[in-house]
């Protein structure tokens, strides 16, 4: 956009992004060239370099180096397509034990409560056919949901626990069936010796293999739910792995003879684990409450933790976790749990597609009716708005210091105003994703107008130049044709007429007095022919150009009267 002289907007750091991120992973240029004339033509006609980038990462670079604008995703879009990957990630590490056996790892570093452990060579077949079992070291008893980790913890990893030896004992005996509607309402039992096959639960056989999470034995779902739940990180590696999947498949389906799993969670790509790992939690123990990666999912969780919609308006760490949770299909899933209050956790994921439906329209509105935002990308953060549709209040305004901002503001905010819930939501959602191009568009403005004051002001001067100077040059030429007045002096002279003689002849001495006159003063103030000559035409472009701005300072003025029609209608 730079290099074509578009305008630039925040899609031009989406594609700087995109070049360090290939030069991070593969150290060379995305677009590499011998001379800067021939990286230039690179970015304008050829294609990123980005052959040795594979995996997950390099379809959302390709897609940030588009050339199109337009085509690339906004900051929202790329931040949920990060935090979503598919954990293809279990990355091979080499430099382990004698013997070049490699162990997989996650490429996210071990916090304090979790120690890897290096497996031996004997180990490594072991390992590699079984990679739910993960040696560590049990940390303290935390809360199952863990749902307020401490403070001290990092939040981004605080809802992964490693169940300790007392846990691990309690997860070989069965849990007690839970209180809870009928199986037509989703109730299971989770116990080893359920009832036949046929009624929808689990039937224990003897010599089926059990399956191994973090080195315990489950022999039932129920309690290999529950402890996936409680150790989300590790649980979602099962999901994120074609290989792992597929095994707890084999399991459900094989061993033990499920037939209410949906198979969809493990015949189809995943493109986002940790929804697929609710579900399952979701469809094979419903009574557990709503927890997603690590956090209370209740209506009254919810609330409190979108009480404030600083941390998602700022970009604060905790925005990332709001930003998964806050999706309508995330809260549909943990509507499957049992509730004092069913179908709540529905309602609010329907009201949250209406709000974001709404808020999106109402950009898309913006950016067909006004000539300024044509090339602005609709979107809301689904974050802010259910901050919004859970606030005890109404949504918060933006403030800002710009007066051009304000007014632009003022004009959006009455859409808002004038809506109700849930669409208010959307609106006011929509109104804070556009605050960059409010600015952008208060500066397009500022500038336009004071370029529109300084033209003016150069017009006026060189257009009262250019009269005086056009008054000297038609004195200087009513002189030259005053001149004459000797030959009329002369013919009056010859007839005898003394009125006559009197008249050319004065007229003839001032004709010479204004070209001794006009003709040096012309020169002395306005410069020679030629310097008057182009001073003339400076004044036709600087009339042209004023024009051209004043018909920019129109059209922002247009797009102010549109945006009126629009947030009233």
């Amino acid at each position: 956009e730079q290099l074509e002289g578009m305008r630039l907007t925040s899609a031009v750091d989406l594609f700087s992004w995109g070049a360090v991120m290939v030069f991070a992973a593969t150290g060379r240029e995305a677009f590499p060239g011998p001379t800067q004339a021939a990286r230039i033509a690179r970015i304008l006609g050829g294609e990123p370099a980005v052959e040795d980038l594979d995996g997950p990462l390099s379809g959302i670079v390709g897609a940030c180096l588009d050339k199109n604008p337009a085509a690339r995703p906004d900051a929202a879009t790329l931040l949920q397509q990060l935090v979503t990957l598919p954990a293809e990630g279990v990355a091979p590490v080499t430099g382990g034990p004698a013997g070049g056996g490699t162990a997989p790892t996650t490429v996210e570093p071990p916090t304090d409560d979790r120690t890897a452990v290096t497996p031996s060579p004997d180990a490594a077949t072991s390992l590699e056919a079984d990679r739910t079992r993960m040696e560590t070291s049990a940390p303290e008893q935390v809360p199952g949901t863990r749902v307020a980790p401490p403070a001290q913890v990092d939040p981004t990893r605080a809802y992964t626990r490693v169940a300790g030896p007392e846990e691990r004992a309690a997860h070989q005996e069965p849990p007690a069936a839970p209180p809870g509607p009928s199986r037509s309402e989703g109730a299971r039992s989770s116990g080893p010796h359920s009832a036949p096959a046929g009624s929808g639960s689990w039937v224990h056989r003897d010599g089926v293999p059990p399956y191994h999470f973090l080195d315990v034995r489950h022999e039932d779902p129920g309690t290999l739910a529950e402890a996936m739940q409680q150790n989300w990180n590790e649980a979602l590696r099962v999901f994120a792995e074609p290989g792992e999947r597929g095994a707890l498949s084999a399991w459900l389906t094989d061993d033990i003879g499920d037939t209410l799993v949906d198979r969809s969670l493990f015949r189809r790509q995943v493109s986002d684990a940790n929804l697929a790992l609710a579900a399952f939690v979701a469809q094979v123990r419903p009574d557990l409450p709503p927890v997603f990666r690590g956090r209370a999912a209740t209506v009254e969780a919810l609330t409190e933790q979108f009480s404030d919609p600083a941390p998602v308006l700022t970009g604060a760490p905790q925005a990332n976790e709001l930003a998964l949770l806050a999706r309508p299909e995330v809260l549909r899933t943990m509507g499957r749990h049992h509730s004092d209050r069913p179908g709540e956790l529905r309602r609010l994921a329907d009201q949250l597609e209406t709000a974001e439906r709404a808020g999106i329209d109402f950009q898309r509105q913006l950016a067909s009716g006004l000539n300024g935002w044509s090339d602005v990308q609709s979107g809301v953060n689904p974050a802010l708005v259910l901050a919004f549709l859970l606030g005890p209040q109404s949504p918060p305004r933006p403030v800002s210091d710009d007066a051009g901002v304000r007014e632009w503001i003022d004009i959006l905010w009455t859409k808002v105003a004038a809506a109700a819930q849930p669409a208010a939501a959307g609106y006011a959602a929509a109104v804070h994703r556009c605050l960059p191009t409010l600015v952008t568009l208060a500066h397009q403005r500022r500038e336009w107008e004071g370029r529109y004051a300084a033209v003016a002001t150069e017009h006026d001067s060189l257009g009262s130049a250019v009269r005086r100077q056009g008054y000297l040059e038609l004195a200087g030429k009513i002189s030259k044709w005053c001149l004459l007045g000797l030959i009329g002096n002369t013919i009056a002279s010859a007839a005898g007429s003394d009125p006559l003689m009197m008249l050319t002849g004065l007229a003839f001495f001032a004709g010479l007095i204004g070209v001794i006159v006009t003709g040096p003063a012309l020169r002395l103030v306005y410069g020679p022919p030629a310097r008057r000559t182009e001073r003339t035409m400076e004044l036709r472009s600087r009339s042209e150009h004023l024009r051209q701005l004043q018909g920019g300072v129109d059209r922002i003025q247009r797009d102010l009267d549109t945006a009126r029609r629009i947030t009233s209608g």
